[in-house]
């Protein structure tokens, strides 16, 4: 419709930022189109000032996750310096810490710990800084969701990134001496389970089962080898240290491939 002289229009809307959003100054205008004339305002500037991100959500014993920081000084002022904390209940004693860099430099390593401190000197007025590390799950990591939050502090005021949770899964391959038989006497017998989960879907898979000094010291008790609890004497691996079982078929999901045999 029109407008009478002194009629006013207010329009009022709110956003949310994702968690996935980017750290930065947002600028927001808008245009009133009176009669052919457009009348815009001035700029209207948001600041995100930090996000973080993991290159994945899910990961095994051994395996690595990368962490991505990025924050801005939207302070409006040039600071003279900064901090953030970034905590991770679990971390000291589940992870190691593989490597970190801040705006690309690598710096020193820090231990391992739940919560990682770092710090900066002067700050431009809308300077950004990113900041990536790498962590590694131990082998004796407890399975387990972990969640990590971090914090930056600009002219003493904390800023913090949306958590961001990483899982340690179940190990897909584990071995085991039947009983936890750890010493045998010469003529006894040792009996050896492998298990492998599929935590996910496979097209092919083959396990490799490695014992130094095998070839020279044990040998096979005939007939006990098994897979998945069926007799598979005739596919029997070629007696040595390394004992290699190419598997059949794909793995889908969650499915089980259990190898057991014993040596003397």
């Amino acid at each position: 419709g029109s407008l009478a002289k002194g009629d006013v229009v207010v329009i009022k809307y709110t956003l949310q930022a994702k968690a996935t959003a980017a750290a930065g100054k947002y600028s927001n205008t808008a245009t009133a189109t009176l009669d052919g004339r457009d009348i815009p305002t001035k700029p209207v500037d948001v600041t995100i000032p930090i996000t973080k991100a993991a290159d994945k959500t899910a990961l095994l014993k051994g395996e690595t996750v990368t962490y991505t920081l990025n924050f801005e000084n939207g302070t409006g002022k040039a600071l003279a310096s900064w901090s953030l904390a970034d905590v991770m209940t679990g971390r000291g004693t589940n992870f190691d810490v593989v490597s970190v860099t801040v705006d690309g430099s690598a710096i020193a390593t820090p231990t391992s710990a739940d919560t990682l401190t770092f710090t900066g000197g002067a700050l431009a007025k809308d300077q950004k800084v990113q900041i990536v590390y790498v962590l590694r799950a131990k082998t004796t990591a407890t399975e387990a969701t972990y969640t990590n939050t971090a914090s930056v502090t600009l002219d003493g005021t904390p800023y913090s990134a949306p958590p961001v949770n990483v899982t340690i899964g179940q190990d897909p391959i584990t071995k085991v001496a039947d009983g936890g038989q750890s010493m045998v006497t010469p003529g006894q017998n040792v009996s050896y389970t492998v298990t492998v989960t599929a935590d996910k879907a496979y097209t092919a898979y083959s396990i490799a089962d490695v014992m130094t000094g095998r070839n020279a010291n044990f040998t096979w008790v005939a007939g006990t080898m098994s897979i998945n609890g069926a007799a598979a004497t005739t596919v029997n691996p070629t007696f040595g240290d390394t004992l290699n079982f190419a598997g059949t078929g794909s793995l889908a999901k969650g499915d089980v491939v259990v190898i057991k045999y014993t040596l003397q």
